[in-house]
């Protein structure tokens, strides 16, 4: 299978430009390179994934930013400047079968492990490796069934600091 995500990044044609869309785009990537053949769609949660037809297709994987929450001891000067990012991201997994039993195709289970697998314990970016936080299922949808499973990672988010603030952060 061709990896259009490492070829679109090779061609320049996806620069990420923030820390955000750094890390969403080596999960991406990831789950491109381990996930079975079969899960052929891989892609960034956008506003047309809602209304996505996986028609034709075994499953889909869809992978969302869901948010951060920051830590910090406040009384730290560089604490405030840069505080611990905890991310959490949302992986929605499309598939046609509970089992696999439906017409031969791939089962929830199969891809739920399949992404577990890829991802639990991975560091990317610099960020810390990423921690499972659970999978459940989420809606019976047209044609099949859709899962969602959540990770979470850290890293630093560091402030822009000019020189005054500098001074005052050591």
């Amino acid at each position: 299978m061709s990896d259009p995500i490492k070829e679109a990044i090779k061609q320049g044609a996806l620069e990420p430009r923030n820390q955000l869309d750094r890390l969403q785009q080596a999960i991406l990537a990831r789950l491109v390179e381990k996930m079975p053949g079969r899960i052929t769609h891989i892609a960034a949660f956008d506003e047309e994934a809602q209304k996505f037809d996986f028609q034709g297709l075994q499953g889909a994987l869809f992978v969302k930013y869901e948010g951060s929450s920051f830590t910090g001891d406040d009384t730290s000067p560089m604490r405030i400047y840069a505080p611990a990012r905890v991310l959490t991201w949302s992986i929605y997994v499309l598939v046609r079968s509970l089992k696999g039993a439906q017409d031969g195709f791939i089962g929830a289970n199969e891809v739920l492990e399949e992404v577990r697998r890829a991802l639990q314990g991975q560091s990317f970016c610099g960020a810390t490796p990423c921690k499972v936080l659970s999978d459940r299922l989420d809606a019976q949808i047209e044609g099949g069934w859709r899962f969602v499973m959540q990770f979470s990672n850290s890293c630093p988010a560091p402030a822009y600091m000019d020189e005054r603030v500098r001074a005052h952060a050591v």
